[in-house]
């Protein structure tokens, strides 16, 4: 995801999305009983990005 495009991105959205891929990670690191699998890995820096830009705007 690119950076500039959280300028656009309301709060409430953030916070529906961030809990989205929690639910998204969770279920693939128990699915792929691991926590080093690409999609695992893939999710949790998505999930990063989310979570930055929420606290960044608190």
């Amino acid at each position: 995801m690119e950076p500039f495009y959280f300028c656009y991105v309301k709060h409430d959205y953030l916070i529906e999305r961030i809990e989205s891929i929690r639910l998204q990670l969770i279920k693939t690191a128990n699915e792929k009983n691991s926590f080093t699998d690409d999609d695992v890995v893939r999710l949790s820096q998505e999930l990063d990005l989310y979570l930055f830009e929420f606290q960044r705007r608190k």
